[in-house]
């Protein structure tokens, strides 16, 4: 019995040893899982604002006219930069204090897409997209274990675009702006930033059935599509949470207490 103590002690402490290696590879893990996401949205906002340093503003009739009832029909306040670069391959929007819109070149020539592109951008300006895709893309940083997080960051990011596409069609016609889609999508070949698109990488076709089909119902659902989003966020953050916390662990019985009450005499 006595030789038996030092080997039970030894797989003791093999035991704590190995828990403490796992812990420390699943916090390495966790660690780099985190680190990569928030450098990649890093390395975007560093593009954003290169492009936009090197941007020159977009000084044409018909796009400030267009500039000019975006901002007054959406109520926006506050100054929206309008940039025109050749670094975007199509219109995108970005910024919390000072928002901008970069116009590339090709768009910026057709001048008869004015309306549709003001009216699509600065709706995402006055909703407030670009912080929300900001604080969604920290969330999937911090919990980029969950699958169901990846799901709702892409499912937002779609329903903050169907929603400014609602906002645009009550503003233009809404033939001519799913044109303007579709030459968009022929430019949209860049990098993926964290900024507010025109045109994104997924749902064009479910955006423009929902633009060229009757407005109201596809407002609504945007709407509805907002709000099922982040209530359901919210539920995976909890979930997310809660799995992060410890265990508790099982109380240990009295020494002496039996294990079970002895039958009465």
């Amino acid at each position: 019995t006595a030789s038996a103590a030092p080997f039970a002690a030894s797989s003791a402490a093999a035991a704590e040893g190995g828990q403490i290696g796992w812990a420390a590879a699943l916090i390495g893990a966790y660690g780099l899982g985190v680190g990569l996401i928030l450098s990649h949205l890093a390395g975007g906002l560093r593009t954003l604002r290169r492009w936009t340093d090197g941007a020159r503003p977009l000084v044409h009739p018909l796009w400030g006219a267009a500039y000019d009832r975006a901002m007054f029909r959406s109520g926006v306040r506050r100054k929206v930069r309008l940039l025109v670069t050749a670094d975007t391959p199509s219109p995108l929007g970005w910024g919390l204090r000072r928002p901008a819109i970069l116009i590339d070149p090709a768009t910026a020539a057709r001048d008869a897409e004015a309306e549709a592109v003001m009216a699509h951008e600065m709706a995402h300006v006055a909703r407030h997209d670009w912080p929300m895709l900001i604080v969604s893309r920290i969330v999937l940083a911090l919990f980029w274990f969950n699958p169901l997080v990846w799901l709702l960051d892409r499912r937002l990011s779609d329903a903050t675009e169907e929603a400014a596409d609602m906002h645009a069609i009550r503003r233009v016609d809404r033939a001519s702006y799913a044109q303007t889609l579709l030459t968009s999508v022929r430019l949209a070949a860049g990098p993926s930033l964290p900024a507010t698109p025109m045109v994104g990488r997924s749902n064009l076709g479910r955006r423009i059935r929902a633009v060229l089909d009757d407005p109201a119902p596809g407002a609504r659902s945007g709407l509805w599509t907002a709000t099922a989003c982040a209530v359901a966020m919210a539920s995976a953050l909890t979930i997310a949470a809660l799995e992060l916390l410890p265990a508790k662990p099982a109380m240990a019985k009295p020494a002496g207490q039996p294990a079970y009450a002895a039958a009465p005499a």
